[in-house]
């Protein structure tokens, strides 16, 4: 005989309407509560992520297909385009400055605005009033113009008997010829080596501490100018870019190009040249502002180009320089005529004949240990930027 399983309120509730034995069963007067079953959850609470917001999409820059690539001979006349210009403009055309150079000939960097060396910082009262300041001390205190006609190639540059706080190099790299094939110009385009650069012992006639600039064009020059400073002792602390414009028009109204347009020693349309600026010694801002200054200069210089096959650099380069260091002692290498100005020794091959320097005649200028460096003012220590005093305590 076999035994009555017995019963269990929980069956109820498991087997509520299941077929099997003692399964679907319950006693008189007994209810029955249904449980609602649930899933396990965690008790962290877990939030959906909302929705990711769609990419905003910014409208390509769009030139009408009416300014296409126009060939040489059929551009038309410069009023014409400015009308078209403007016409387009009116229409919702974006600026297209590659598209400009293509059509024009017309270089992205004329349309930065520049105020020109003589208008620096208009916008800024205080700024102004600093350089207009330092520009007259400088003036003030500037030796007159020495140059000297020599060889550098078989020339000692201990022969100068000084040693200079800033010193300016140009060298006649082969880029200078290679670009401009079949130029007529007064200056000796002649290239030196690498080699012949280094055995130019720079480092003899510099101070410590002193700075370098040399510029370097915008080809090899930039990698072999690392190595001639590092040569002669110095280590690069900055690099000066010349952007240049070709704003002047030729005489049938378009913008000079100073060349060919395709150039085979490069890749990229070359509108630009390099200033490599080396250091030597130490020299902090915080504790050394008798040798460096009002630091209200960039990097970037905007100047037009020179003329065809010149080596020509910008005057904004000597107003970076006087600024920057109070050194009165200044030598530019590789200068020519147009290069001899107050407050410098130039020497160079491309100069008048024999030069008006002598070690003696120089050094007079420098008998008061206190006329080394051109000095300040309270105005101008006042105006001047500032570098925040270091933390003795790094973190």
């Amino acid at each position: 005989m076999k035994r009555e399983r017995p019963y269990h309120s929980s069956n109820d509730t498991r087997y509520q309407g299941q077929p099997g034995r003692g399964r679907n069963m319950r006693p008189e007067g007994v209810q029955i509560r249904r449980i609602r079953r649930t899933s396990v959850t965690s008790k962290k609470r877990t939030y959906s992520k909302p929705p990711p917001e769609p990419k905003k999409s910014f409208p390509v820059p769009h030139i009408p297909s009416s300014i296409g690539k126009v060939p040489q001979g059929n551009r038309p006349h410069p009023d014409d385009q400015e009308t078209n210009l403007k016409r387009q403009i009116e229409a919702g055309a974006k600026n297209d400055y590659c598209q400009a150079f293509v059509d024009s000939g017309s270089r992205t960097q004329n349309f930065i605005v520049d105020e020109g060396r003589k208008n620096l910082m208009q916008n800024f009262p205080k700024l102004r009033e600093l350089i207009l300041l330092k520009n007259e001390l400088i003036e003030q205190y500037h030796t007159p113009p020495y140059y000297l006609n020599v060889d550098l190639k078989n020339f000692d540059l201990k022969q100068l008997q000084s040693k200079f706080d800033v010193i300016l190099v140009d060298p006649p790299w082969e880029e200078y010829m290679r670009r401009c094939p079949g130029a007529i110009v007064e200056e000796n385009l002649q290239p030196w080596t690498f080699q012949e650069l280094c055995n130019l012992n720079v480092q003899d006639v510099a101070d410590e501490p002193s700075f370098l600039f040399l510029w370097v064009g915008s080809c090899e020059g930039l990698n072999q100018g690392r190595r001639l400073l590092k040569k002669w002792g110095f280590r690069q602390c900055e690099v000066i870019c010349w952007l240049k414009t070709n704003k002047e028009k030729d005489e049938n109204g378009q913008n000079k190009q100073y060349g060919s347009h395709v150039q085979e020693y490069g890749i990229l349309q070359h509108t630009c040249e390099h200033c490599l600026m080396g250091i030597r010694g130490t020299v902090r801002r915080s504790t050394d502002g008798h040798i460096i200054h009002a630091n209200v200069d960039n990097d970037i210089i905007i100047a037009e180009n020179p003329p065809y096959g010149s080596t020509q650099k910008p005057e904004d380069i000597y107003d970076l320089i006087q600024r920057f260091c109070m050194g009165r002692k200044r030598l530019e290498l590789f200068g020519t005529s147009r290069n001899i100005r107050p407050g410098w020794v130039t020497v160079g091959q491309d100069l008048p004949e024999g030069g008006t320097y002598s070690p003696s005649a120089y050094h007079s200028h420098f008998q008061n240990p206190n006329s080394r460096y051109v000095p300040t003012t309270d105005r101008v220590e006042q105006l001047r930027p500032k570098s925040p005093p270091r933390s003795s305590r790094r973190k």
